[in-house]
């Protein structure tokens, strides 16, 4: 009974996706910078892969890593009936994933909206601090219909 209790507490977690390097692109041979590509697969849409970009500071002496990024999303399979379900059943923002930039507290997070009236998984990629007076964010979604 114990181990039944405790399986039902874990399942109404929320659990973050983790990412995987995709692709790195070096911006200029006399630059440490480079654009990093992760890929993560969303903690309940299984057949829901996202890719998020951002520029990646290797120079340890910089410490303003910018908060820039770009999101999208892919559908590569069919979603079960089990997972639409547990979207709807928690209509409430969830982070799916978060990357920290600095030795701070910034950071890019994406969080996955579910939209009721079309069916559709809506992400939305974004820095928890302000750069040059804007937030910067971005978003996209992908249509759940089986």
């Amino acid at each position: 009974m114990k181990s039944l209790i405790a399986l039902l507490f874990l399942s109404t977690l929320s659990f973050t996706a983790t990412s995987q390097d995709f692709a790195n692109i070096r911006l200029s041979f006399f630059e440490s910078n480079k654009i990093k590509v992760e890929k993560f697969t969303d903690p309940i849409l299984s057949n829901v892969t996202c890719y998020i970009s951002r520029i990646h500071e290797t120079d340890f002496l910089n410490l303003s890593t910018p908060s820039d990024s770009s999101i999208q999303c892919i559908k590569t399979g069919m979603s079960s009936d089990y997972e639409i379900n547990r979207l709807r059943e928690n209509l409430k923002n969830n982070e799916v994933y978060t990357i920290s930039l600095s030795y701070g507290d910034k950071s890019i997070r994406v969080n996955r909206y579910y939209d009721t009236a079309t069916n559709a998984a809506v992400y939305v990629s974004y820095s928890n601090q302000t750069g040059g007076g804007s937030f910067k964010h971005s978003t996209t979604s992908v249509f759940l219909s089986n």
